[in-house]
């Protein structure tokens, strides 16, 4: 018998030992209710350890005294998932009846997959009607990079006794920390002509034929040469987590070192003319440089007077040195990111920290905005989003990034419309400008993108999400 059936025979065991025995009284109303919801072809199939199980329901009574019933739900099933959305929309309009006698304390759902999944389920459910402030979600790392799980703190991979102790699982999820995210919504708006939408499936890069696409986001957003590499990546991913890194590290080298026999991927400069933050309608600030010479060494009251007029004002980046009051991106690098959370890339990179003393802007004359102006902390519930830029490929290799901007939005994008020396008779018979966006972990090619923003989803709230304390649910 080959050691994979041996492991899923061993884990099958142990977990239904540690089950509530069948011939117990069933729990009719769990104080609380658990979803784990599981992709078991995500990262390294290690999700698969819940979808072999012959039972999908679980119910204990945990170490504070509470009654829990466990669900599990295979996402790729969809009579799985339909059973879920209706159960959990069940039990979020429950609790809405604070009127009426009821046992049910809290509702919690866990993706245990990609952190793609994760926005995925979010919109699915809400779309269904499932009331989100009635609900409470965490990420496990059961993908390939899990940058979220590990931002939830839960780790780079799951512990064996999350995968083979559901009830030490249960407890754990239910003594975490609840707390606050920001969901930002990435609106894409591509050319009424040549534009396309294009993603990868299995191997595959097939179009959406559409013109405008909307994707919600949780943890980062770039676009750019890396995206490239990514979409790339995706086309070519194994079953096996080293393999991955293998892979993406060759696709890496393929665009620095072979790039002769690739097309050039446009850079930042080549394609974007403006990108701008929208300020609230009764803001009226004037435009005010901040030069390096602006600030004194020690004048810390004063950053943080630069800060906040960052974050409320109307605030401005070309590319191209023709307008007043605006700042203008450095160099051209070749890759732009977004970040709502501090560590990336499988944590490899923390983005934000690797330009603490680089600007990414300059001012008419080309003078480089002093970074000092941006606060050095990154939160995913702080309302803000910090941009960076990346001149090379080496530069995101060894986390060298330029810092652009730290503020709330709403954000603008704004690209050009067709390339330099295209005349407008023969824009309908050119080849289409290529754009490579990454958005959680998953890769687009954008044909002839126009313009792109970036706002809260939640105006006013954030989605409630656990993290994990002690940090004994990751290895």
């Amino acid at each position: 018998m080959e050691k994979g059936n041996d492991f899923e025979i061993e884990t099958k065991i142990k977990l239904i030992n540690r089950s509530v025995s069948d011939d117990q009284d069933f729990i009719t109303s769990p104080q609380i209710q658990i979803y784990l919801l599981v992709n078991p072809r995500s990262g390294s199939r290690e999700g698969r350890s819940y979808t072999i199980l012959e039972k999908d329901c679980y119910q204990y009574e945990l170490d504070n005294g509470d009654t829990c019933e466990l669900n599990i739900i295979n996402i790729l099933l969809k009579d799985s998932m339909e059973d879920f959305k209706k159960s959990v929309l069940e039990k979020s309009r429950l609790l809405n009846f604070e009127d009426e006698p009821q046992t049910l304390k809290k509702i919690i759902t866990v993706i245990a997959g990609g952190d793609g999944s994760f926005m995925n389920i979010l919109k699915e459910m809400e779309d269904y009607g499932v009331i989100l402030d009635n609900v409470i979600f965490t990420q496990f790392p059961f993908g390939t990079a899990n940058d979220l799980a590990r931002a939830f703190s839960w780790g780079a991979t799951p512990s064996q006794r999350m995968k083979t102790d559901l009830r030490y699982l249960c407890n754990l999820l239910n003594s975490a920390k609840e707390t606050g995210f920001d969901i930002w919504e990435i609106n894409i708006h591509a050319d009424e002509v040549n534009g396309d939408v294009e993603s990868v499936d299995g191997n595959e890069l097939i179009s959406h034929q559409m013109h405008h696409f909307t994707k919600l986001m949780c943890h980062s957003f770039s676009f750019g040469l890396d995206a490239r590499i990514g979409l790339n990546f995706e086309r070519r991913r194994t079953r096996s987590r080293c393999c991955n890194n293998i892979r993406y590290a060759l696709e890496g080298m393929k665009r620095v070192f072979c790039c002769c026999f690739y097309q050039r991927t446009l850079r930042i400069r080549e394609i974007l003319t403006k990108f701008s933050q929208n300020p609230p309608e009764d803001d009226s600030q004037e435009f005010e440089s901040i030069q390096s010479d602006d600030l004194e060494e020690n004048a810390s009251d004063k950053m943080m007077t630069r800060q906040v007029k960052l974050d409320n004002k109307e605030f401005t980046i070309g590319s191209h040195r023709d307008e007043e009051n605006t700042y203008y991106i450095r160099g051209n690098p070749v890759s732009l990111y977004c970040t709502n959370i501090a560590i990336l890339m499988g944590g490899r990179n923390n983005i934000w920290e690797g330009g603490r003393n680089r600007s990414g802007i300059t001012d008419k004359s080309g003078r480089p905005i002093d970074p000092r102006v941006f606060n050095n902390s990154v939160a995913y519930n702080d309302g803000k989003l910090e941009f960076t830029t990346f001149s090379s490929m080496f530069h995101l290799i060894f986390q060298k990034s330029r810092r652009v901007m730290q503020a709330g939005g709403p954000f603008v994008f704004e690209f050009e419309e067709y390339k330099k020396d295209e005349i407008e008779e023969n824009k309908n018979d050119s080849e289409p400008q290529k754009t490579y966006i990454n958005i959680d972990g998953e890769f687009y090619r954008i044909s002839d993108i126009r313009k792109l923003t970036i706002s809260r989803y939640f105006k006013e709230k954030q989605l409630r999400i656990l993290v994990n304390e002690n940090d004994s649910g990751s290895s």
